[in-house]
């Protein structure tokens, strides 16, 4: 269900705000407008990814029924995990209006902390009584989506090619595996030689590779719906393969390391 009109005016006008002092304060190039524009577009696309599930995915591929069907038990599993979802509607495009193109992913994520934004993320939803240690989980998420929003292929609209996609599992898997937040994420320990990763945040990772890829692949203009479509079945056929890895790794690093990385060499490319 939609939200009221009047509410929605009510939120572009503070994010406006917002987002005209962090302008001022940064010295930022970039009209606050298209920014906040880009924000509401995120938000409607948040508030439909109960139906982007069904453009997700291709009807065809067994492994992606089982993700999808994982997604929708549980995308929306707690209070907090929307909570966090909507925090990172708000506070991922904030790089944008420094005007570096280049860079603004890692922008807004190093903002996060400069301007102790997590605390005040921690301090809020603490005062709604959640508790602390999900609250870390949680806002650690929103500081590793606003970098690797674009963990698809880099946010380009022709990263990600008719049938197939720019970035595959292996590249993707190998990228958050090598941020240090995203190692803490997982909760990677080593215990008798063997590094392991916790079961639960891996899938709640690959809950918000989901989540972001369905909103900012569907508010992108630059592609037509029919490219969007492709575009989001890429990136399930993605998700679906690491899902079904971690479930075949015995929740060991080294053994998803290498089910992934020879996944996608026995897969024929694409051209």
């Amino acid at each position: 269900k939609d939200l009221p009109q009047e509410f929605l005016h009510e939120i572009e006008q503070k994010t406006l705000n917002f987002l005209s002092e962090v302008k001022q304060y940064v010295h930022g190039t970039v009209d606050e407008h298209y920014v906040a524009n880009d924000v509401m577009n995120a938000l409607r696309a948040t508030l439909r990814v109960p139906l982007l599930l069904d453009r997700f995915i291709d009807p065809g591929d067994d492994d992606q029924k089982r993700f999808v069907q994982f997604l929708r038990s549980g995308f929306f599993r707690s209070e907090l995990q929307a909570g966090c979802q909507l925090i990172w509607v708000f506070v991922h495009n904030l790089g944008k209006i420094a005007g570096n193109r280049d860079d603004y992913d890692e922008q807004g994520r190093s903002w996060i902390d400069e301007w102790l934004l997590g605390h005040i993320m921690h301090k809020t939803l603490q005062e709604l009584g959640f508790n602390p240690d999900d609250i870390s989980q949680g806002i650690l998420a929103v500081k590793i989506f606003t970098g690797h929003q674009h963990w698809y292929g880099g946010g380009q609209s022709d990263d990600l090619q008719s049938g197939g996609i720019c970035r595959g599992a292996y590249q993707a898997l190998e990228t958050f595996l090598n941020d240090s937040e995203v190692q803490r994420f997982l909760q990677i320990n080593r215990y008798m030689d063997i590094l392991w990763f916790s079961k639960e945040a891996f899938e709640l990772l690959l809950t918000w590779m989901a989540f972001t890829a369905m909103v900012n692949i569907s508010v992108d203009a630059a592609r037509t719906e029919d490219e969007q479509h492709v575009s989001l079945t890429a990136c399930c056929k993605v998700l679906s393969e690491l899902y079904e890895a971690s479930n075949n790794s015995g929740y060991q690093v080294e053994k998803l390391v290498e089910i992934v990385r020879q996944d996608d060499t026995a897969k024929p490319r694409e051209k």
